[in-house]
Order: C-alpha cells, then sequence, then structure tokens
C-alpha cells in the first residue's frame, strides 16, 4: 500500500549567545550535521502528534471521495490516503509514503522550489542521483551550507563513503579542478553528460547499475530534476543546458527500482515560478514518483531482468501489414 505523508513544515531559529557567536571561528558547530532520528516503533521523539491527533485510532486517513480527480478536492499525492504518525503508517502496513518537504532555504540560484511538492500532488489527473552539478562544494557564496555542498558534507560527515556515490548527468563549468580532484580523492563515480553524448545513455546507465550493486546493500537515489535539459524541466532554480531528456530520466528510475531495489528516493529541485503553463517540470516530477513505484512493483513481482518491457508495449498482436512483412 502507499500513502500521501502530506508535507513536513520545519520551523527554526538562530539567535546569538554573546559576543563569539557571530564571529565563531568553526562555521560548522558540534553536531551541526548529525543526523536526524529515525522512524522507530513508537512516536517518543517524532513530534508528530499535536492536539488534532490526540485519541484517534491510528491508520490511514481518507481525505477524497473516490475517483475524484487531481483538480478537485484535497490535492495529496495520486489522491492516496494521508498518514500524519508513524502509528498511522504502522497501522496502515504502508509498504511506501510519499512526502512533501516545501524547502527552499539552501537555494542559492532562483527560488520557488517550495512549491514544488504541491505542483507535483495537483499533476494528477486520475483517481543514484542524477544532477547536473556534482554538489560538491566547499562552500557557496553567501551560504554555509547551500544546495551546492550536500553531497560534500554528507561525505565529510562519514555517514556515506565516497565510493558509494554515483552520480550521472553533470555537466556545465562546475564542478572545478579542485572539486573534482576532491571528488576522485575520495572514489566517487562521475558520469559526465560528455561521456553520455559519446557512449550513448544506455550504456552509461548499465554501468551506473553495476557501479550502485558492487559497493552497498541498499540504494537510494536522489533526483534532481535540472539533470533534464531545460527544455524538458524549464521550472528549476538553476537550469542547464544541454542535459537528459524526461524519457531517459524516466526510464532509468524504473530501472533502478526494479532491477537494483530502492530504500529511498527524493525529487528535488521542482520550481513551479519558472515553469511554463503546461506544467512540464511538476509533470516529470510527478511521473518519476511513478515509475519508482513501478519498479518497486516490479521487483516485488520477481521482474528484476535488465530493461525489461511488457510484451503488449512492444507488439500490438494485431496482422502486420504487407510493407512491414518485407
Amino acid at each position: 500500500m502507499t500513502t500521501d505523508e502530506g508535507e513536513q513544515h520545519q520551523h527554526g531559529s538562530a539567535g546569538h549567545d554573546g559576543d563569539d557567536g557571530h564571529h565563531a571561528r568553526n562555521p560548522w558547530p558540534e553536531g551541526f550535521w548529525a543526523q536526524p532520528p529515525r522512524l522507530g516503533q513508537g512516536l517518543d521523539g517524532h513530534g508528530a502528534v499535536d492536539e488534532f491527533n490526540v485519541g484517534r485510532a491510528p491508520g490511514p486517513i481518507h481525505v477524497n471521495r473516490g475517483y475524484e480527480g487531481g483538480f478537485a478536492g484535497i490535492q495529496t499525492f495520486g489522491k492516496l490516503p494521508v498518514c500524519l504518525t508513524p502509528a498511522d503508517l504502522l497501522a496502515g502496513q504502508i509498504d511506501v509514503a510519499v512526502c512533501g518537504v516545501p524547502w527552499d532555504s539552501t537555494a542559492t540560484g532562483r527560488s520557488g522550489t517550495n512549491h514544488g511538492p504541491l505542483a507535483m500532488r495537483s499533476c494528477d489527473y486520475a483517481a543514484f542521483k542524477g544532477f547536473p552539478h556534482a554538489d560538491t562544494r566547499p562552500d557557496m557564496p553567501g551560504s554555509l551550507g547551500g544546495h551546492g555542498t550536500p553531497m560534500r558534507r554528507l561525505i565529510e560527515s562519514g555517514a556515506v563513503p565516497g565510493r558509494n556515490f554515483v552520480q550521472v548527468g553533470l555537466r556545465g563549468y562546475w564542478p572545478d579542478q579542485e572539486a573534482l580532484d576532491w571528488m576522485k580523492q575520495n572514489q566517487m563515480r562521475t558520469h559526465f553528460m560528455a561521456e553520455i553524448d559519446r557512449f550513448g545513455f544506455d550504456r552509461v546507465l548499465e554501468r551506473a547499475i553495476d557501479e550502485a550493486l558492487d559497493q552497498a546493500d541498499h540504494l537510494y537515489l536522489s533526483l534532481d530534476v535540472d539533470v533534464c535539459d531545460p527544455a524538458f524541466a524549464p521550472g528549476t532554480g538553476t537550469p542547464e543546458p544541454g542535459g537528459l531528456t524526461s524519457n531517459d530520466v524516466l526510464r532509468a528510475v524504473r530501472r533502478l527500482a526494479a532491477e537494483v531495489g530502492l530504500v529511498g528516493m527524493d525529487i528535488v529541485e521542482v520550481s513551479p515560478p519558472y515553469d511554463d503553463r503546461g506544467a512540464i517540470t511538476a509533470l516529470l516530477a510527478n511521473r518519476a514518483a511513478r515509475e519508482a513505484l513501478t519498479g518497486i512493483a516490479m521487483r516485488r513481482l520477481g521482474i528484476t531482468e535488465p530493461g525489461y518491457l511488457h510484451p503488449d508495449a512492444l507488439d500490438h498482436g494485431q496482422p502486420a501489414p504487407f510493407r512491414s512483412q518485407r
């Protein structure tokens, strides 16, 4: 079963404690990159229960009518029921949860990604990491923790070894030589668009899948929509020409979910203010989530052969005309 966890709203505050706070030599205070608590069997420490959920029997909450289109009613992903607490997930025996995080505080380019989750949900009409940039900067102008630094921070924290990172679709004016040297030193596996142009996307994807399988027991996929060419994903904060097609990305997501298996996935950098009237970026992000769910279902059915396609998608089964028999 699948559920929509709604949106997580995060609020924080900062202040000064004496004169040393603002001019501290270490920009990363102790505990700054500490890992958040993981989802456990209870509610302690999660902060998920408020006055609206006290005393309610746990379980998924249906907030829409059956067969209601995405243009009506309450916007949940795929019109799925909502789970507000870990107890709801456990009671509903939920296999996959879809959670929107309206976050924009680390954007250093065009803002607006906080509207991305809502735009993705609104695209429902019926009831590895893909990156253009490596995100391994040591810092960014005007920001200690911008969206160009998370991969470096994650590796430096020791949470994930660099050799377990596989990146596909990098291009543009960055990373510079210093960052490339750092990536090599940390054994990151990186596939630029130049390699894709030379050998083709399918061949590079096969190599990336092999690399994903040779080090780790589990795969977490992070999809940055600006890995796509702006022709297919204009609604993003840092568009970079010369990227992948939407078809490339959707096939890759399904294959990774089916052939390798996913323990989690995020879709980031969807910025609706820069999408066109057709909302093609939000549509792409929505479909990417659905392709991941399809791949998960395929894997559970034992359909894990490389590049599997349903026979009905390849042959309509009708008699062929004379010309096609030549």
